[in-house]
């Protein structure tokens, strides 16, 4: 994979008018979005050609290699590495010039996870002003449905000092939703997730799950993910590391089922940025510490599917009841309120995915349905 800095591919962009396409990465579940939705485009007889920028996250570094592409699955678009830590600052000028959407003009696409990046928004729009720019909002995760990238939250605010939270209220709350409010409504914003909103609630966006299930298909990996057949799959997320969670609970849950069902075959996948692995060695059971695959294609990879996998707000919960029909559960509602930092950080969770997810509300509810509706 080569590297490229973003003056070289302004560059490109104002010189070849046959660049139609710019998305954005930081992890290997955003490959996975920006992919499925070139799928979908060509699926629409849309011709592509550009980049897919690869940038380290903010966290971890970074986190996409060559391993986790796919870039069999369409044509003239090339992951690269960004070369350089500075992206394209916001300009409000332009973004102030973008009050209508040229219908008559080429289409370009700008594609990001979660949100839409301005500085992106406001270089493309200033190299291509003859352009129809569209820029769609792509998978990020649970973010995607439970968060508002432009408002103030708990999110947010954890570990963040007073001058940090008044920047970025400043920035994100005001600035930035004012910016994305009047694109919205003047049609340059869309979106391409695999969830959609019908009748107050998320369901499956058919056109995303069929094309994502396609791309997670194509490759073949020399490791070897045979002990997630059958199994029950640990997958927490990081309540306990970003502060959310202030005790050991979740290990002290997860231990009670292990407990109450008996012997059985469990693993854990700990989150990506967890730092702390091996705090989950209290369970007694195998810790898959690889992190080069997403969980959905490590899923899309098995011959058979686990048992069910158990945590309590990942987006994996989710994905792998949608796209593979894997039963999930989620143990949220047993935690002790008093312990976290949030006492409505599942909230949305729970309203948003209770259909896609079982959430029960005591040990015993949550060990009587694995026996009933899983070992059964």
């Amino acid at each position: 994979m080569r590297s490229l800095k973003w003056k070289e591919i302004a560059e490109q962009i104002k010189d070849d008018n046959d660049i139609n396409f710019i998305g954005r990465v930081l992890t290997p579940l955003h490959v996975l979005g920006i992919e499925t939705l070139l799928l979908h485009l060509k699926e629409k007889g849309v011709k592509c050609k550009g980049y897919i920028l690869i940038v380290p996250h903010y966290e971890t570094g970074l986190s996409v290699n060559d391993d986790i592409l796919h870039p069999d699955m369409y044509e003239g678009v090339e992951p690269v590495l960004l070369d350089e830590k500075v992206e394209p600052k916001q300009d409000a000028a332009t973004l102030l010039k973008l009050n209508r959407r040229n219908e008559n003009g080429l289409v370009f696409y700008f594609a990001n996870p979660f949100r839409a990046e301005l500085g992106y928004v406001a270089a493309i729009s200033k190299l291509r002003p003859d352009n129809n720019l569209r820029v769609i909002i792509t998978e990020e995760g649970n973010g995607n449905y439970l968060r508002n990238p432009y408002k103030l939250s708990r999110m947010e605010m954890v570990g963040m000092s007073f001058k940090e939270v008044l920047r970025y209220f400043i920035e994100a709350c005001i600035r930035d939703r004012f910016f994305v409010s009047r694109l919205t409504r003047n049609g340059f914003v869309d979106s391409f997730t695999m969830l959609i909103r019908e009748n107050g609630t998320w369901v499956k966006n058919e056109d995303y799950v069929r094309n994502i299930v396609k791309i997670l298909k194509t490759k073949v990996s020399d490791d070897d993910f045979s002990e997630y057949e059958d199994a029950i799959v640990i997958c927490p997320s990081l309540l306990y590391e970003s502060g959310y969670l202030k005790t050991n609970q979740d290990l002290d849950i997860y231990t009670d089922i292990q407990r109450a069902l008996g012997d059985g075959k469990y693993l854990v996948k700990p989150h990506p940025r967890e730092k702390d692995k091996q705090r989950y060695s209290v369970l007694n059971c195998h810790i898959d510490e690889r992190h080069t695959l997403s969980t959905e294609e490590l899923l899309a990879r098995l011959s058979k599917q686990p048992k069910c996998i158990i945590g309590d707000s990942s987006t994996v919960l989710v994905s792998a009841s949608a796209l593979f029909g894997v039963k999930t559960v989620s143990i949220n509602q047993l935690f002790d309120r008093k312990i976290l930092t949030d006492k409505h950080y599942f909230d949305g969770f729970n309203n948003s995915f209770g259909q896609m997810c079982y959430i029960p509300r005591s040990l015993e509810e949550l060990v009587d349905y694995i026996k009933r509706e899983i070992y059964a």
